[in-house]
């Protein structure tokens, strides 16, 4: 038995609400929107979902909040794609990959890589 404050995961009240945000299909909820809708802080947040932790929600709560998260990232690329394919032609705007990069982890990384019979050499071109 974990020493302290007795946690505030109680899965009757929160199961709900998580429930009710998976099944939001006029908002897309990104991952640090879900403390505040649980009336919790981040630091709780993240404690609930790691099993080192006393407090570890369970994986009901890590399953929940996973699917949440693929929600997210397949709304994400749905407006990618809207966005490449439109009218616009915006493909390659600096809002597009902070977007991808800020949501979903994307990375603008090119590596070249030149062969010849004395050395390799590989080119990072990571702005």
């Amino acid at each position: 038995m974990g020493f302290g404050r007795p946690t505030k995961y109680d899965p009757e009240k929160m199961s709900p609400i998580l429930v009710a945000i998976l099944e939001d299909e006029g908002h897309c909820t990104f991952t640090e929107e879900i403390p505040a809708e649980l009336g919790i802080g981040r630091s709780t947040f993240y404690k609930w979902l790691n099993p080192e932790d006393p407090t570890f929600a369970g994986q009901d709560f890590v399953d929940i909040i996973e699917a949440i998260q693929a929600k997210r990232d397949k709304w994400m690329l749905s407006k990618v794609k809207v966005f490449i394919e439109g009218d616009q032609g915006y493909g390659s705007s600096p809002i597009l990959k902070l977007a991808l990069a800020n949501t979903v982890g994307w990375v603008d990384k090119q590596e070249t890589k030149n062969e010849n019979t004395e050395r390799t050499i590989t080119i990072d071109d990571s702005d």
